[in-house]
């Protein structure tokens, strides 16, 4: 019988010491990852080759901007992403660069804390097409005008709803003017 019981505590005391038997095992290292598809703003036609960059909030020698271009169905994948602070945005000639989290073109967008192991996904970003005002410049007798400064203003509502005070917004478009002074027609 003593033998019984000392055969026993063997077999425990190897068990317990035994890392492999062990129910906790060190953790294996998991890699973030942010994927999504970038489509046109009315229509959702997926935007081929459009440069998606992720960049870090603080960039550093181990943080760096990393991109790539969407395949034909707009979608792309960063992968194997240390944790920690970014900025997304998507930019295609003819479109309004889009930043993840805007609400608008010309907002900032949303910091993203990725933590070890996160993925994002599916995340959408909508491009806006962009616009080309375009026109000739006449004098009262009709004949073309040069060097004239033409200029597209905002609204005093979109002003507004940009939360800028006006003096900001005509700095932002060119030199400082009273709003419905300059008109494109």
């Amino acid at each position: 019988m003593p033998a019984i019981i000392i055969l026993l505590l063997l077999v425990t005391s190897q068990t317990a010491q035994d890392p492999a038997s062990s129910a906790e095992k060190p953790a294996e290292k998991q890699e973030c990852q942010i994927s999504g598809q970038v489509v046109q703003q009315h229509g959702g036609q997926p935007l081929r080759k459009t440069f998606v960059a992720l960049r870090p909030e603080q960039p550093s020698k181990d943080h760096k901007q990393i991109s790539q271009k969407t395949a034909d169905d707009g979608r792309f994948c960063f992968k194997n992403i240390a944790p920690g602070r970014y900025l997304l945005g998507a930019e295609h000639k003819g479109y309004v660069k889009q930043m993840y989290g805007a609400e608008d073109a010309w907002s900032a967008g949303s910091v993203m804390a990725v933590e070890q192991g996160q993925k994002f996904e599916p995340i959408l970003l909508r491009l806006m097409r962009a616009g080309v005002i375009s026109g000739k410049v006449v004098d009262e007798d009709g004949e073309a005008a040069s060097g004239v400064v033409v200029q597209a203003l905002l609204s005093a509502e979109e002003i507004e709803r940009a939360g800028m005070f006006q003096e900001e917004s005509m700095r932002a478009m060119g030199r400082k003017t009273r709003l419905g002074q300059s008109r494109l027609r």
